[in-house]
């Protein structure tokens, strides 16, 4: 007569929604990972056009203006 074990049951559905919490935690990872990448190269394009105007002006204006 075989045997029947419960918690074989219960392991594996156990593992499935461990699983689940962690796919969902690298794809919420991903996203705040994808955002940090975005505001990063948005503030590095600020900083390069801001230095450019600053050159600009620098080369334009009259020593006794800067």
């Amino acid at each position: 007569m075989p045997q029947h074990l419960g918690g074989e049951s219960l392991s594996l559905h156990q593992g499935h929604t461990a699983n689940t919490v962690a796919d969902l935690m690298e794809t919420s990872m991903t996203r705040v990972a994808r955002f940090t990448l975005a505001a990063a190269a948005a503030a590095a394009t600020v900083a390069v056009l801001a230095g450019t105007y600053v050159e600009i002006l620098d080369r334009a204006l009259p020593m006794h203006f800067v």
